[in-house]
């Protein structure tokens, strides 16, 4: 598959990508004790980890950084009449720790396959999250107001010939 290289068209792809977790998800959970039956503990769990958390992550990450700066902003605030101190320190920190992890292992990628002049790029992966959630808010708008349209993704542009690509794949690959 061509990578997508206009921020435009990759919002629309994860949009339409995370609309589709939306309603997977929206639709097993009509009848969760069914599907809970149907997969077992380990298969219900996992999909609510990996199908509804890929979305609610992508949903809730602006949120927690926004208190995150309010928080350093504004410490004299009383965070205590919205959250008790205990989940707040603890949402705090698996904000902190996940984005740390995140960008870990966004560095940690290119090292293992030695393409260490693709390191820098693991700290830009702050800018992923901002248009990862972008495209989820984008996803749960167009399912509520217009569940059924399709957004479309431009397929085949490329700053690229396809022979380069083809070079650089088979270039990457040895």
């Amino acid at each position: 598959a061509l990578p997508i290289c206009a921020i435009p068209n990759w919002i629309r792809q994860r949009s339409r990508w995370l609309k589709g977790y939306m309603q997977t998800w929206l639709v097993h959970m009509r009848h969760p004790i069914q599907l809970y039956r149907s997969l077992g503990p380990v298969g219900f769990f996992g999909f609510q980890f990996f199908v509804g958390g890929t979305v609610l992550a992508a949903l809730l990450n602006p949120i927690f950084w926004l208190l995150y700066v309010l928080w350093l902003l504004i410490p004299s605030l009383n965070y205590g009449i919205y959250f008790p101190p205990v989940i707040f320190y603890m949402s705090l920190a698996n904000l902190l720790i996940g984005n740390i992890v995140f960008i870990y292992l966004s560095l940690l990628a290119p090292v293992k396959r030695r393409l260490y002049d693709l390191v820098p790029i693991g700290l830009t992966v702050f800018f992923y999250w901002v248009l990862l959630s972008i495209a989820a808010y984008k996803g749960l708008w167009q399912l509520l107001n217009n569940p059924f349209y399709w957004e479309k993704t431009d397929h085949g542009i490329s700053k690229h010939s396809a022979h380069e690509i083809a070079q650089a794949q088979s270039g990457a690959s040895a």
